[in-house]
């Protein structure tokens, strides 16, 4: 029952008209179940619909919006494809150039003085928008013909008719097999019908071509033309191998009209539209059957409002067919691209119609700005992220679509209820295995990129609708829409699994009776095969031809039905064809790093003619994952296809491999950081951090990496060397014999001291994400750390000679040379006297080439004019003696050395500028002062096993110190089978034990 107290009848039945651009009749109305609805309303109210359109005047009160056609713009296309023959047209969407494509074909009969046939090709779903376009504009009769995967033989008969003035087909039928059940009479049928065609001008060739066969079916050559061709195909049908027959091989045949030359051009006119949807540069299939079928066309308009969605391999066919001399296969377009970026402007600068138009030339609206919708995975979902980031035996492209999976929904990955492939759902088990404890809450975890979802639904006004975007439909879709519908939304799904097959509407046997009567009937059987006259005849003049398919019914119900909220689609299944001006807040629910996809999808609502409010563009975001890499990428992306597409020369090297499709899309330099694991992504960071101070910090920040650093530093961190250096302080700490009631972090990471000696600290640090962190990881130790943000060189927020012990685990070597004098200063500052300070320095520090200390014997100078009195017997290089493997319980060598300075501060000494030198291995500055990007590669190879360092010695004094063996993972393992099998232990047992692995707790 509809709402008519809230949306009256008038305005709901104006709405579909509004639509559909017509006053609907009653089998349309009874088509669509929303219509349905509102016909059962108006015959409850009025009785019939013609009764409510006379009670209403509805008819008279209907504003048609008069669009001039056709336009300047509009016959310049047209004239343009007459006079060039064959030429790209890539305005945006909006700009109204299907209707000037589709009438050139009138420009190219006055050119030729002739009529030819007009090959429409584009996906299933256009097919309706075309005629509708063409029957709107159109003062000539047109006749239709569509080829549907019904019944092709009949349509290909009807397509080689001479009448046929356009021939629609999809692209994905053009390599479809032809049925042969019915033997060779449909076959036989058809090529009588092409070579009626063929001969159609020259009866006597058609003779000629019956006596070579010598065959004997009582024809002279005063025969009717129609018998002499039937009598030759019926012949030739008998002397050939039955072969395979494709819908392609077919239309070649009727549009060439039999020439087997396949270097010739013939005069037909072929549009392909959306072009873009046919880039196998390999050729097979799909693209094999186009480009055979476009070599063959005098005329060829080839139309995209995105020409180059990702990258030229797009256009890489329409290259090939359009400037084949230079070109002889798609790949040589591509390869010329990625060895010369300008071979895309001259390619466009010969072939693209000038000016390309865009929304705004015709006076629509610009599409706003996105907003960004960032949000944090929840601890599991990072728990899971981190353990698929990490696994050995998962490959980059592998990573990056589990990644995805994850930011979307934890869920998905889980090898319980993966449906992907097998051998994925046997490594996703074995990450499972290994890391069970990233797996404890999946079952209860919600998305938090669902959660951001309804945030953002919960912000849009009464009465305006959204529509969702998603790249991916399994496993997502299906779900999302259970959980909207849960919250009470009205949504409407639209994606893979929604039919776009328009079925041909038959004519009924009283139409046909009619034909009959009226002496126009020519075996007509469904409405698509009928002139305009001949509509007029039966009445049918502005009445469908096709029915709707199962998505235009989904969509006109989301544009008509003011009690929707919400379209949940792909951006594969509603990016092309369909306008959406009924939603005007787009959601992107997930990164999409084909740049002209997402703009084409957002294009459907926004910016769009018909579009009556403002637009919003959320694009939701997870921070610190492969999101950031992705958006960045398509960032870059769009000004690379900006600059191809404008014939600008300014596209490198790294950018034309881009722009010609040959870097996959986990390679690309964005995106490609993001595969690494948690040491890698780490230690490039770190490389490239050092010795370049705060103003690298800074950027950290400002590149939006900060919260990515801190994950990955903290991913099985009681297993990475901060971890193990910070035994080494816990053993020198228990060795100095000494109380340290106050103890200050500095550089602190997430608390990697407090962590380590299983004490609270106050801890600092630049980055609020890794204070975050450890506040999250010491509460789970039963420790509350005090934390502050802000740089060791200046901590008005610390009084004083404040602490007892100072700690600075690898920071200085983070400096500059100046800035190492000030935070030196500053930590001295904050220290009682006598109180203690421990710095640490990594090789790459301080180790200079042949066993030279000069660095390390500076340093300790340097700290004894500062004030400190150093500790001679703990200061020193370290190495490890003893260290295992905390998954087997196995000791291994271990390659982790570093510097400590420990002295004590005596409140005396001066600090003097270019004072703590320290040998650099990066610089944060790379070539004429242009900042690094912090991502930049650099070498560092995976650390693959779970090391535990037990002992350590001082190489400068022989002090040997040893820490406590913790349980290994295999003990843990162990003993849990044991408990489970006596009952000692239930599952919250088990999963209280695994929650305190992550915790770091043994």
């Amino acid at each position: 029952m509809l709402n008519l107290e809230e949306y009256s009848l008038e305005y709901r039945f104006k709405r579909i008209i509004k639509e559909i651009k017509r006053i609907p009749d009653t089998e349309e109305l009874d088509e669509v179940p929303y219509f349905t609805k509102v016909h059962d309303a108006i015959k409850e109210h009025y009785g019939s619909l013609d009764a409510y359109l006379k009670a209403t005047n509805i008819e008279e009160t209907l504003q048609v919006e008069q669009v001039p056609f056709p336009s300047a713009q509009q016959i310049h296309t047209m004239v343009t494809i007459a006079e060039r023959e064959r030429v790209i047209i890539g305005d945006e969407p909006g700009t109204r150039k299907t209707a000037a494509a589709g009438l050139a074909k009138y420009t190219i009969e006055e050119k030729l003085k002739k009529k030819v046939k007009t090959l429409v090709l584009c996906p299933s779903y256009l097919i309706s928008n075309w005629m509708a376009r063409l029957d709107e504009y159109h003062q000539e009769e047109p006749t239709y013909c569509v080829i549907t995967p019904e019944d092709k033989w009949e349509d290909l008969k009807r397509a080689a008719s001479l009448e046929t003035d356009y021939i629609f087909v999809s692209y994905d039928l053009l390599y479809k097999e032809i049925d042969t059940s019915n033997g060779d009479k449909e076959d036989y049928e058809l090529h009588a019908r092409i070579l009626a065609q063929q001969y159609a001008e020259d009866k006597k060739a058609a003779w000629d071509h019956y006596t070579r066969l010598a065959c004997d079916y009582k024809l002279t050559a005063e025969s009717p033309l129609e018998n002499i061709c039937e009598a030759i195909a019926f012949e030739e049908a008998v002397n050939t191998e039955n072969e395979k027959k494709r819908v392609c091989d077919s239309l070649e045949k009727i549009l060439t009209r039999n020439d087997a030359d396949e270097t010739t051009k013939h005069d037909f006119y072929l549009i392909a539209d959306e072009f873009h949807n046919v880039r196998d540069h390999s050729l097979k299939k799909k693209s094999n059957a186009f480009y055979r079928l476009a070599q063959r066309a005098r005329f060829a308009a080839f139309l995209s409002g995105t020409k180059t969605p990702d990258n030229i391999g797009d256009i890489a066919v329409v290259a090939s067919i359009l400037d084949n001399e230079r070109f002889q296969t798609p790949k040589e377009f591509i390869d010329a691209v990625g060895n010369n970026p300008a071979a895309v402007r001259r390619f466009y600068v010969q072939w693209e119609k000038k000016p390309v138009l865009k929304t705004i030339d015709i006076g629509e609206e610009k599409i706003p700005e996105t907003q960004d919708k960032a949000f944090d995975l929840n601890e599991t979902e990072r728990a899971v992220y981190l353990a698929i980031q990490n696994h050995p035996e998962i490959s980059e492209a592998e990573k990056l679509l589990l990644l995805r999976y994850v930011t979307l929904d934890a869920a998905l990955i889980d090898p319980r209820r993966y449906l992907g492939s097998p051998s994925m759902q046997k490594k996703l088990q074995a990450v499972r295995d290994e890391e069970p404890e990233a797996f404890l809450d999946l079952d209860t975890n919600r998305s938090s990129r669902y959660k951001k979802l309804e945030e953002i639904i919960g912000t849009i006004p009464e009465r305006e609708k959204y529509i969702i975007f998603s790249k991916f439909s399994l496993g997502v879709i299906p779900i999302l829409e259970k959980q909207l519908q849960a919250s009470g939304e009205n949504i409407i799904r639209v994606d893979q699994t929604v039919s776009a097959e328009n079925k041909k509407i038959p004519l009924s046997k009283e139409e046909i009776q009619e034909l009959k009567a009226q002496g126009i009937y020519r075996e007509q059987k469904h409405r698509v095969d009928l002139k305009r006259s001949e509509k007029e005849a039966l009445k049918l003049q502005g009445k469908r031809t096709l029915r709707y398919s199962q998505r235009d019914i989904a969509v006109l119900t989301a544009q008509c039905d003011p009690d929707i909220d919400g379209i949940l689609t792909t951006y594969g299944t509603l990016r092309e064809g369909r306008d959406l001006t009924a939603a005007n807040h787009i959601i992107q629910l997930d990164e999409e790093y084909q740049p002209g996809v997402k703009r084409q999808a957002i294009g459907r609502a926004a910016g769009r003619s018909g579009q009556e409010r403002q637009c919003s563009i959320y694009a939701l975001r997870a921070r610190a994952t492969q999101d950031d890499g992705i958006r960045e990428h398509v960032a870059r992306k769009e000004l690379i296809i900006a600059h191809a597409e404008a014939c600008d020369e300014r596209i490198s090297g790294e950018d034309a491999l881009s722009l010609a499709g040959k870097v996959k899309p986990h390679n690309e330099r964005e995106i490609h950081p993001y595969m690494y694991t948690s040491h890698q992504l780490v230690r490039m960071i770190l490389g490239n951090l050092s010795g370049a101070g705060i103003s690298a910090m800074e950027a950290l920040v400002e590149q939006g990496l900060a919260k990515l650093f801190a994950e990955n530093y903290n991913y099985k961190w009681e297993l990475s060397t901060s971890a193990n250096i910070g035994r080494l302080m816990h053993m020198i700490i228990q060795k100095n014999e000494r109380e340290y009631p106050s103890i200050i972090e500095l550089g602190s990471g997430p608390a990697q001291i407090a962590r380590s000696i299983e004490r609270a600290t106050t801890c600092v640090d630049y980055l609020e994400e890794q204070l975050e962190i450890g506040r999250r990881e010491t509460q789970k130790l039963g420790l509350k750390i005090t934390t502050h943000q802000g740089s060791i060189q200046d901590m008005p927020f610390i009084t004083s000679a404040a602490y007892d012990l100072s700690l600075a685990s690898n920071v200085l070597n983070l400096l500059t040379l100046q800035e190492r004098a000030v935070a030196l200063r500053e930590n001295k500052r904050i220290l009682k006297e006598n109180a203690r300070g421990i710095w640490v320095f990594p090789p790459s520090a301080t180790d200079l080439e042949g066993g030279d200390l000069r660095i390390i014997d500076t340093l300790k100078k340097d700290f004894t004019k500062a004030g400190f009195t150093l500790d001679e017997t703990l200061t020193g290089r370290y190495v490890v003696r003893n260290a295992i493997d905390l998954n087997t319980g196995n000791q291994i060598a271990s390659e982790i050395k570093t510097t400590l300075i420990v002295a004590d501060n005596t409140n005396q000494g001066i600090i003097k500028e270019g004072m703590f030198e320290l040998k650099v291995d990066y610089s944060y500055n790379k070539g004429e002062g242009k900042q690094r990007r912090l991502l930049e590669p650099t070498q560092a190879t995976p650390n693959t096993t779970a090391e535990v360092c037990l002992e350590f010695e001082n190489l400068d004094t022989g002090l040997a110190l040893k820490g406590k063996k913790p349980i290994t993972r295999i003990e843990i393992r162990k003993l849990i089978a044991e408990g489970l099998k006596k009952g000692d232990l239930t599952d919250d047992d088990v999963r209280e034990i695994l929650r305190t692995l992550i915790g770091g707790k043994q």
